[in-house]
């Protein structure tokens, strides 16, 4: 019989209908070894505090729902391990809280909306599509609009209403990449302000896929708009 271990999770607690200002509470977590933080946070709300709120769906890290910080990293807690240790869960950054760790996503909601997110099938007749445009699609595809990569983000953070924000620009980039698509990606890349990123790389840093945001969407966007007469970066 394994011999139990305990740890202390700070959990970042705030309604902003009933309190004032946020704060933690330290819950200590009996484990035999690795836990899951979705884990973590289902001993909490079922031993603790049934009042816990906290977004999860899928639990295999498809949909991108339970994204927290834990450490001061954005991860999917459904797949991020922790054993033993003490750790600091909050909400993602650059978003209001709605309560505990939900964000609200409605800012992002809306700014996808902006995009046309949808095929627009310009042209008439159909269209072989070649392997390589396939594969590049299915990259961006990858993509489950989490928003670890907002929240380390300091454009996004500085100026919210003029910046698009790389999982906006991953989403442009994955329709872009379809050859059947004839939407205007880079004018809407240009509108959403990509000339306020300042290549810090952070959101390829954290991005739980394994998308290389800056150079396979920043970084072609760039030249796509140099291309076609834009100002330079």
């Amino acid at each position: 019989m394994l011999s139990k271990k305990s740890f202390l999770a700070s959990v970042y607690r705030y309604n902003p209908f009933t309190d004032r200002k946020p704060y933690y509470v330290k819950y200590e977590i009996e484990a035999g070894g690795k836990m899951k933080v979705l884990d973590v946070l289902r001993y909490i709300q079922r031993n603790f505090d049934g009042e816990l709120a906290f977004r999860s769906s899928c639990g295999i890290g498809r949909c991108g729902s339970c994204a927290v910080v834990v450490n001061g990293k954005p991860v999917l807690s459904c797949k991020e391990y922790i054993e033993n240790i003490d750790i600091v869960i909050e909400p993602l950054a650059n978003y209001p809280v709605i309560k505990d760790l939900i964000i609200d996503r409605e800012p992002y909601n809306n700014k996808l909306k902006h995009i046309r997110p949808f095929l627009e099938n310009t042209a008439r007749g159909t269209k072989q599509v070649a392997q390589e445009d396939y594969q590049q699609y299915k990259y961006f595809t990858c993509c489950v609009e989490c928003l670890c990569c907002m929240s380390v983000c300091p454009s996004f953070s500085r100026v919210p209403l003029e910046f698009y924000g790389p999982c906006i620009f991953v989403q442009l980039a994955r329709y872009k990449s379809h050859p059947l698509d004839g939407g205007a990606r880079i004018l809407m890349v240009k509108y959403g302000g990509l000339h306020n990123c300042i290549s810090c790389k952070r959101c390829t840093a954290v991005c739980p896929q394994g998308i290389d945001i800056y150079n396979d969407v920043v970084v072609p966007f760039r030249t796509a708009i140099l291309r076609e007469g834009g100002d330079s970066f």
